[in-house]
Parts: structure tokens; sequence; C-alpha cells
């Protein structure tokens, strides 16, 4: 059902990702935990934007999950972001360029932050509920990038180890931030798509 939301926005860029619950890779769960109010909670977990709309537990799942994702698609960047990624040996190199235009400087004050997440179409051919699922990621906190400022951010993402389909690989990068200063939600200013 998640994966055919996806399809259905085909001319859009719609990625489901799927993470372990118990691995914080990239520092992603954070996110999760700051937008779904505790302290219980009830599986499956789902942001969009980073936090900026969430669902929790059993749901009208196509109904509920189309919505947040139309909601999600309805909004304008806040920011502009341009990837190049390559891949060195049993690692993708990422080089991640980010014009801020949230009207604030993105800095360590606010969490600002650049995600690279790599995921595997269908790896080990284990049914999960999606067929993207996260293999590893890294960050990199932003320390102060002015509105209207651009920057690049280098960040690099290490597979070796992991018995991997170098062919079924993609990645996400995502800016985020949290609006509210220190606290509440975090939201995406933009996020790149490498097929």
């Amino acid at each position: 059902m998640v994966d055919q939301i996806a399809s259905d926005s085909e001319n859009l860029t719609v990625v489901f990702l799927e993470y372990y619950y118990y691995d914080d890779l990239g520092d992603r769960r954070s996110r999760m935990f700051t937008a779904i109010p505790g302290p219980s909670y009830s599986f499956p977990l789902v942001i969009i934007g980073s936090g900026n709309q969430w669902s929790m537990g059993p749901t009208d799942y196509s109904t509920d999950y189309r919505a947040l994702v139309e909601t999600q698609l309805s909004r304008e960047p806040s920011g502009l972001v341009s990837v190049s990624r390559q891949r060195v040996n049993d690692t993708f190199e990422f080089s991640v360029t980010v014009t801020n235009n949230t009207g604030v400087t993105l800095s360590a004050g606010n969490s600002a932050t650049v995600h690279a997440i790599v995921f595997e179409d269908d790896p080990d051919g284990v049914a999960r509920v999606t067929d993207r699922y996260v293999r590893q990621a890294e960050y990199e906190p932003i320390s102060s990038l002015d509105d209207g400022a651009t920057d690049t951010f280098n960040l690099v993402v290490d597979l070796s180890g992991m018995t991997v389909d170098w062919n079924a690989l993609h990645s996400v990068v995502i800016v985020d931030y949290r609006p509210g200063g220190s606290s509440g939600p975090f939201d995406s200013i933009q996020s790149a798509f490498q097929p």
C-alpha cells in the first residue's frame, strides 16, 4: 500500500523509507520523537518532512498517508538543495549545495542538519512494509548559514562490511531544522533524490 502511494505520485518524487526501529542511522529517529508526542508509542511511526507531519499507530493507511503526502507536496520548499554523489570503493561521497531561503539563519541554535541516507530496493528479498530499506546514513550539522546564503557540505556514507546490491542502492539528501528554534518539531527545507 505504501509503495502504491509512492508510485501513484510517480511524476513527482515521493519516497517512503523504512528504518529498523532500533537503529538510529543518521540521527533520523530523533526527528520522529520530537514530532510525535510521547511518552508511549504505537507502530507504525511515520514522519513526513522531518516531522512537519506525522502518523502513529493503526489508521486508514491509504487515506491518511495519501493526505500527508499531498499536504507535503503542496508546500513550497524553503531552500534549494542540489547533490552530486559518487561511489568510491565501499562508500558514497556526497557534495551537497544548500541555499537557505527560510528567513532565518540555519545554525546549531535551530539544529540545522544535512542528512545523506542510502537505501536499497528489496534488500535480501525479505518482506517488509516497503521495498526501500535504509542501509546507512550520515549527517552533518550546519554551524551557520544566513538566509539567502549558499554553502556546500561534504558527507561520506560508508557501506563497508555490508552485503549490498550496489545496483539497487539509491539515496536521498534532506536538509532540515527546527523552525521553533531550540524546541518543537523539525521541518525539512528541501530534499534531493539520487536514483
